[in-house]
């Protein structure tokens, strides 16, 4: 997701400001003034600009996020400005095929004036809010080659599911890779992925390790 800081017209880039109004495209590329209650956005998908009501300062996060500049409370507009989705979510993503990753909770703040949360329940929305797949996990992330399948965490491991909340590899791992090829995925040791992270891949086909590093 691109971010648009509105207290900053210098970030806002696809945005044009106008008296001291900040005017996104909508679905046509034509501009509209975006209500003041509105403090960042996203990037307009399916008629969808996901919008937030709260500018957070430095954020202590949980380390299941990997963009800690998403956190807010989102909700989503149409592309005439129309409120779709009301803010609920601490983080949002864009649409992608009609979805979006988004995940519910509550702030706390904090004495050093940080954010925290203490439970954050990740799912899927569609266009209209439903949940395709409900907010009840720890984490959920996008594959960057399918939006068929989700990595996704439970009991602290993670695996695979489908659409339909099939679990398409059981949760077990540290993490996994970023790309899913006809069920094969990679797998790491440790949450947070380096050069010395151990290596495998999993196929998901026949439900076994196909080889490690």
């Amino acid at each position: 997701m691109n971010l648009h800081d509105f207290d900053n017209i210098e970030k806002c880039g696809n945005f044009a400001a106008k008296d001291g109004k900040n005017y996104p495209p909508d679905k046509d590329g034509n501009a509209f003034i975006l209500s003041d209650k509105y403090k960042l956005s996203g990037s307009m998908h399916y008629d969808r600009l996901p919008v937030s009501t709260l500018l957070m300062p430095p954020v202590e996060l949980s380390l299941w996020s990997d963009e800690d500049f998403l956190a807010g409370e989102w909700g989503y507009i149409d592309g005439k400005g129309k409120e779709i989705i009301a803010p609920q979510y601490i983080y949002a993503n864009d649409f992608v095929d009609g979805l979006a990753v988004v995940c519910k909770g509550k702030w706390i703040v904090k004495s050093d004036n940080s954010y925290w949360c203490d439970e954050q329940l990740w799912g899927v929305i569609d266009v209209n809010g439903n949940e395709v797949i409900p907010c009840r996990y720890e984490g959920i992330k996008v594959f960057d080659n399918t939006s068929e399948f989700y990595r996704v965490c439970s009991n602290g491991k993670w695996g695979v599911i489908d659409r339909q909340c099939n679990w398409i590899i059981q949760p077990q791992f540290e993490s996994l890779g970023r790309e899913y090829h006809n069920g094969l995925v990679e797998f790491y040791d440790t949450w947070e992925i380096t050069e010395d992270s151990v290596c495998g891949i999993y196929d998901a086909n026949t439900q076994k390790v196909l080889r490690t590093r």
